[in-house]
């Protein structure tokens, strides 16, 4: 054989292994991309949690006893509650949850999910059980388990579009119970349930629970308008409308409930744009809803604030 053709033959053979050994490094390469990016649309993000201590286990119904919760001068307890569906807290609310075991770095926090709810009240409240299922809308529950975080446990109460701004040990140290005000008193929206702190044990909590069963209860009469299906309904059976009533109902046996100041707890609020339009219109920032919302300019209009509350009003988007 002449050699030029052997060696025309050689370097041919040579360069096709070369070809396919290229196509087989590219293939693979193809393949870890897909395999990275299917891995990484899976991987579920979960908001960071509380050891399942259970914030303790409290045997008799109603009262929290023996739950092992350090507590301020007055008696409200160093925890922090928060509520969700699940754990996968949506991300938009997770630096703000964070602030507030920033600033509170002494305290527990504890996220308690929709199945931990309904365990809660199992535990402590069996009676109220059948009512909690009754309710039409998941906010309700909700709603009916933060008074029992209360009642059971102590401690504050803040809903996940609330940003902490500093500490609250100086502004509710010398309470047993605290709830914020808007500012706007002519309303029975003015004192909502998304901030509230509270010693475990007292008992205006077991008032708001006999609201909440009363006022269900009336509205499954034949002929009651309420609808507890509807915003107003729902706020009205175990929402703000309801605190509203429980506090003029506390107040004609015992000294009122400390309402903290809007300016610290509520600076903005929802009724704002409401009530005071072109005083609203200077906060255009803290309007997330409406406005050109930014969080760190809404911050800066309030200085002697503790917390500010975005108003997200999420509870509206989702049963």
């Amino acid at each position: 054989m002449d050699p030029e053709i052997s060696r025309r033959g050689s370097s041919g053979r040579g360069s096709r292994a070369a070809q396919r050994a290229c196509q087989l490094c590219t293939i693979c390469l193809i393949a870890l991309i897909f395999l990275s990016f299917t891995a990484s649309k899976s991987r579920k993000i979960t908001a960071p949690r509380a050891k399942p201590d259970r914030l303790g286990q409290p045997q008799s119904e109603g009262v929290g006893k023996d739950v092992g919760l350090a507590a301020l001068t007055g008696g409200i307890s160093k925890v922090i509650h928060q509520s969700w569906r699940s754990q996968d807290v949506p991300i938009r609310f997770r630096p703000w949850s964070t602030s507030w075991r920033d600033n509170h770095p002494s305290w527990k926090w504890y996220l308690w999910t929709d199945e931990d709810n309904r365990d809660l009240i199992i535990r402590t409240r069996p009676s109220f059980l059948s009512t909690y299922d009754a309710f039409p809308q998941q906010i309700m529950r909700a709603d009916a388990a933060r008074i029992l975080y209360m009642h059971t446990y102590g401690g504050c109460y803040v809903d996940l579009d609330f940003e902490s701004l500093k500490p609250l040990d100086g502004l509710v140290s010398e309470l047993p119970l605290a709830l914020g005000s808007m500012g706007y008193e002519q309303s029975d929206h003015n004192v909502p349930n998304a901030f509230m702190c509270s010693s475990p044990g007292h008992q205006f909590w077991e008032l708001c629970l006999e609201t909440i069963e009363d006022t269900w209860l009336q509205s499954q009469q034949p002929g009651n308008p309420l609808n507890a299906t509807q915003s107003d309904g729902i706020e009205q059976v175990t929402g703000p409308r309801m605190i509203n009533v429980a506090l003029k109902q506390w107040a004609r046996g015992h000294s009122p409930v400390p309402l903290i100041e809007a300016r610290h707890v509520y600076p903005y609020s929802w009724l704002m744009p409401v009530i005071e339009p072109r005083k609203a219109q200077r906060f255009e920032a803290c309007q997330y809803l409406w406005g050109p919302f930014n969080a760190a300019t809404c911050k800066s209009y309030f200085p002697e604030a503790y917390a500010v509350t975005y108003w997200t009003h999420t509870w509206e988007h989702v049963g």
